[in-house]
């Protein structure tokens, strides 16, 4: 008797566990829009039939354009007395 109750409480547990997991992975799927500080460093959102290759490609790009875009604007010293 306690033998069933514990392997009826492991496969309900067990299934509580995979439903969790895949609706994590369901969300995780979709295209997050990431929201951008500066507005003319805003990211373009990724074409949502293209390949994760390509959308890999396409958000290494952006980020790189809004690093060199930020490495450009000159960043404000205060003077020191």
């Amino acid at each position: 008797m306690k033998a069933t109750l514990s392997i009826v409480s492991l496969l309900l547990v067990l299934a509580i566990a995979g439903l969790l997991a895949k609706s994590q992975l369901a969300a995780s799927s979709k295209p997050v829009a990431v929201p951008s500080v500066d507005a003319s460093a805003s990211l373009a959102v990724t074409t949502p039939g293209a390949t994760s290759l390509q959308q890999s490609q396409d958000i290494q790009k952006q980020v790189q354009q809004s690093v060199e875009a930020a490495m450009q604007s000159p960043r404000d010293v205060p003077d020191e007395k």
